[in-house]
């Protein structure tokens, strides 16, 4: 496991999840339900498009197989899951999205008032599988941009640190790129929660 996503693993296995209906977006290649500390859910549903299927050691089968970036109004099968999740997961998803707008504003359609989106988003990660839908690394100031535009408040933004952020801050300077000051040059990516 690489540290990039021990860091997220050890986020997860700190979380009681005690609510009524969660979904899990992305979530059948590994679903959150077996990655935190104590779960106890009346409904647990997982969306996925089933890109990662032939990826995934253990898949498990969606509820929904569907894009979240896509027009909501398109999918019949959530009309009826409006304003109906009290959270929502999306970790490890949002480098696939062709359309992040569109996917938090799906995301908050789905949540109920002052329902939780936690989710993760890399800033700087290799091109990885599949690679002919890997399109995008996150700033700061794009997640927070997002969640305003979309009408969420953050809540928190855990960044991800580079094992040896120093060597990463080395690179940078070895390629002559200009690193904005005041900034922690050694961060790989986040974990955010928001609410509706």
């Amino acid at each position: 496991m690489s540290f990039y996503r021990e860091q997220l693993s050890e986020y997860l296995s700190k979380l009681t999840i005690k609510e009524d209906r969660v979904l899990d977006v992305g979530g059948a290649a590994n679903p959150v339900k077996n990655q935190v500390k104590k779960y106890n859910v009346k409904e647990y549903m997982i969306l996925d498009n089933k890109a990662e299927q032939d990826l995934s050691e253990e898949w498990h089968i969606p509820d929904i197989v569907w894009n979240i970036d896509l027009d909501i109004s398109k999918c019949y099968e959530l009309e009826n899951y409006k304003n109906y999740f009290d959270q929502i997961y999306m970790l490890e998803v949002m480098e696939y999205l062709k359309n992040p707008y569109q996917a938090f504003k799906n995301i908050y359609t789905l949540l109920k008032p002052r329902g939780i989106f936690i989710f993760s988003a890399p800033f700087i990660y290799p091109l990885h599988s599949p690679k002919e839908i890997d399109y995008t690394r996150y700033t700061k100031s794009k997640i927070i941009s997002l969640l305003d535009d979309t009408g969420f408040t953050l809540l928190n933004l855990y960044p991800r640190m580079a094992k040896n952020p120093q060597l990463l801050k080395e690179f940078f300077i070895k390629e002559g790129m200009h690193m904005a000051k005041g900034e922690d040059h050694g961060i790989i990516g986040w974990i955010g929660e928001a609410i509706k």
